[in-house]
């Protein structure tokens, strides 16, 4: 039924208030249903239309979440069970574990063992499993071959009956026979009274890890020669399956990239910057990130890490490079089978093969064989458009926009995945409470293919970001990180959002300055593929302005030209994405998408003798962003927080720009290279060992072309020409030496024999002297 007006929307909820008396529709089995004359979902409670049953069966739960190891004791917080009701839990719809009802009425379910992560949904029973009326969810944080299945073995017990005293201590021993074959495994802390390896009750989790202290006898004697036969072994395993490094998306090619590019790439924990470098698997490095969404086929990962300069590190050069996974390390869907398992399937095979060859023996040269770093001759940096402050729109292909009004609108649509990005805009309250003429967004819901739906908001009522995840209001204080249907949800303490599509698609929130600024990121897939205030993703700013139909407005239309083009990208009724869970937002924005009665400040006058002109020049200096929202709201603060919006695009954008890399080049055998940088305009130098010569270029710079100047270098037998070079160098200059002395001796005995025949002139009685003193007198003077 479509409706207009704001009285007519206010009828019908009238009307189904109305009905609701008399409804007999039940919320049993039917929990985030809108049924005929009344809701099952959870925003029906703050506007008064729930089913009257709703209560007694859609269900409340704390702990909301748990560890996919299972053993997690939750209760229910809506609903008071007799003490004698057989509880039972059963999880999507296949997995049962037994619950209890504690001495003051509520329920308790324990979650089981688990092969996936997300929202799993699950029911109660009161009579020992014959019905499930009640329902709600728990979050829960293809492989190679049918066959595979992952199943967890339990092998022995450490300890029984131990007091409960906070801690627990055992000295290992070496695992029996029948054990010790299992590298990789998990402590559990339960109750005594349930059987030993009982599966789902109560419980403890120690992280998974490797079983070193629980191996066998073998591997105590000669830890190094046992893990060399497991990395040899390993070795030969992975000769045997698929090669799944082609399918995996290639690294950024800088830190700036790889840490703007959050759409596909998230921190990787092990090597975080923010948190101080502590890179234990990965010396030399400062950063790691690693790809959010597992490789089509084969479900693998990618990791990528960067030196203190912004370099990638590449394992061919050194031990502390980036390393992809087979299995990757958050899992695919749908999970259960290896390698898609969440965590295990990596530890399986990426983990503990490390411990095998580069951690427990010197073999590491075979691990970096199947898990060499991949670079970034594909790499594409994403494209990057805005919406902060009065709003100003930054789109894609540079232009901007400032549309003022007040409703809810398309900010940007592609058919490529169905994505839609829906922005919500409300007048500005500045210092004095009084409404300005000007409008800010105060909520944003996102949705691509069927996924989830995500809406981010200001609260009305604490100041903070609300996030509600399919019209219900998540919490993150359990779990900061989701994986949800077709996407990821992330937030930081300071409640930063960041929503990951699974098309590689990232959207950013913040609350600034009481507005929402909101970042987008798209894969250059999209090109072509985009509409929306936000404008059309083409590498051309002059259509930037085109309406829903088709039609284009010129890029220096006037402010008021371009208000009409915001509003006509309002929302329809029937594809609107928000929530409308209170009365002012029924009132205000369920059925008109567009307030045409509100006219906002198009553009605000500056007037050099107003104090707060040169409050905001020094605020803001040139950005005519913070300017005008300066001008326009009389606050400061919101030009703050819009300068600062828009240095993080500029940011974004400089970070993005494209990269020219020409690819890895090795060292000549018997030779070494120089450099380990191999983007554009970075040289390698090569040389070669000793009683070796060089052929081709000695260094080789990378062009704009991608591809590396002068030709390929070889190290031949023979002398070296640097060492030729020297030797010439050497002997050109004693010969030159020897030359000059030869010459001041014979200069030296010319002038001797010149001072002789000189004296003889001075006595001619000397020629009187026989012919054999003569010649004795010339040996003389010739000394």
């Amino acid at each position: 039924m479509k409706l207009t007006g704001i009285c007519a929307s206010l009828l019908i909820f009238c009307n189904i208030a109305h009905q609701r008396e008399g409804a007999q529709d039940s919320c049993s089995h039917r929990c985030g249903e809108e049924l005929v004359n009344c809701s099952c979902q959870r925003a029906c409670k703050s506007l008064g239309i729930c089913c009257s049953d709703y209560s007694e069966f859609c269900l409340q739960i704390s702990p909301s979440s748990g560890s996919l190891m299972g053993g997690k004791d939750f209760e229910i917080l809506n609903v008071t069970f007799n003490a004698s009701s057989a509880v039972s839990c059963r999880f999507k719809q296949e997995i049962e574990t037994s619950g209890y009802v504690s001495e003051d009425g509520r329920a308790h379910c324990i979650s089981p063992l688990l092969y996936e992560s997300g929202l799993i949904p699950f029911e109660i029973s009161r009579d020992g499993g014959l019905t499930f009326p009640h329902s709600a969810t728990w979050l829960s944080g293809e492989s190679y071959s049918e066959n595979w299945m992952a199943e967890w073995k339990y092998l022995y017990t450490l300890g029984k009956e131990e007091p409960n005293s906070g801690t627990f201590t055992f000295i290992p021993v070496p695992a029996k026979a029948d054990y010790n074959t299992w590298d990789i495994g998990a402590l559990r802390i339960s109750p005594s009274n349930y059987s030993d390896g009982q599966s789902n009750v109560p419980s403890i989790w120690s992280p998974v890890h490797a079983l070193a202290w629980h191996l066998g006898e073998d591997f105590r004697k000669d830890s190094a020669s046992w893990a060399t036969a497991k990395c040899l072994e390993w070795d030969r395993r992975e000769e045997t399956l698929p090669d799944f490094l082609e399918e995996i998306i290639d690294c950024p090619c800088t830190l700036a990239q790889a840490r703007a590019d959050t759409g596909r790439f998230h921190t990787d924990y092990g090597c975080d910057i923010e948190k101080g470098s502590v890179c234990t698997y990965h010396p030399g490095a400062v950063h790691c990130v690693r790809a959010i969404q597992a490789s089509p086929q084969y479900a693998s990962g990618q990791q990528c890490c960067y030196d203190s300069t912004g370099t990638q590190i590449l394992t061919r050069d050194s031990i502390g490079g980036s390393t992809p996974d087979r299995g990757h390390d958050w899992g695919s869907p749908p999970f259960k089978k290896p390698p898609r398992v969440p965590g295990f399937s990596h530890w399986l095979y990426d983990v503990i093969s490390f411990y095998y060859c580069c951690l427990w023996s010197d073999n590491c040269q075979f691990y970096l064989k199947h898990r060499p770093s991949s670079d970034c001759r594909t790499y594409k940096p994403p494209r990057v458009a805005s919406a902060f402050g009065d709003p100003h729109f930054l789109t894609f292909d540079g232009a901007n926009i400032t549309f003022k009004g007040q409703g809810e609108y398309t900010l940007l649509e592609s058919n490529l995945t169905t994505l839609r990005v829906q922005g919500r805009t409300q007048p500005a309250r500045p210092l004095n409470k009084t409404l300005a003429k000007v409008t800010g967004l105060s909520s944003v819901a996102i949705q691509e293919n069927n996924s989830d739906v995500i809406e981010v908001r200001n609260s009305e009522h604490s100041g903070m970001l609300e996030v509600l995840l399919n019209k219900e209001v998540l919490s993150f204080s359990e779990q900061s990180w989701m994986d949800l249907k077709g996407l990821f949800l992330y937030s930081t303490a300071d409640q930063n959002i960041t929503v990951m599509f699974s098309s590689g698609a990232g959207m950013e929130l913040r609350g600034r300055g009481g507005f929402l600024s909101l970042t987008v990121l798209l894969p250059v897939e999209f090109h072509n593929h985009t509409q929306g205030l936000l404008g059309v993703m083409n590498d051309n700013p002059t259509d930037e302005y085109t309406f829903k139909n088709g039609t284009t407005m010129s890029s220096d239309a006037s402010p008021q030209q371009l208000f009409e083009f915001g509003a006509d990208w309002a929302v329809k009724y029937e594809t609107s994405l928000f929530t409308y869970d209170t009365q002012f937002l029924l009132n205000n924005f369920y059925v008109e998408k567009h307030n045409s009665a509100f006219i906002p400040v198009f553009s605000p006058y500056e007037d050099p003798a107003d104090l707060l002109v040169k409050e905001m020049t020094l605020l803001c200096d040139s950005d005519p962003f913070c300017r005008f929202d300066v001008l326009t709201t009389r606050s400061l603060k919101v030009g703050n927080s819009t300068r600062v919006s828009h240095q993080n695009h500029k940011w974004l954008v400089e970070s993005l720009q494209p990269v020219v890399s020409c690819g890895w080049l090795d060292h000549p055998t018997n030779g070494k290279k120089e450099g380990t940088n191999y983007l554009l305009d970075s040289t390698i130098r090569f040389s070669c060992n000793q009683g070796y010569r060089l052929v081709g270029s000695e260094e080789r710079t990378c062009q704009l072309t991608g591809v590396w100047s002068g030709s390929t270098t070889s190290c031949l037998p023979g002398t070296d020409n640097n060492q030729a070079v020297l030797f010439s160098c050497i002997f050109g200059i004693l010969g030159f030496v020897i030359l000059v002395v030869l010459i001041f001796l014979l200069c030296r005995k010319q002038k001797r024999q010149n001072n002789w025949n000189q004296k003889l002139n001075q006595n001619p009685g000397v020629s009187a002297t026989s012919e054999q003193e003569l010649v004795q007198l010339q040996r003389i003077g010739s000394l």
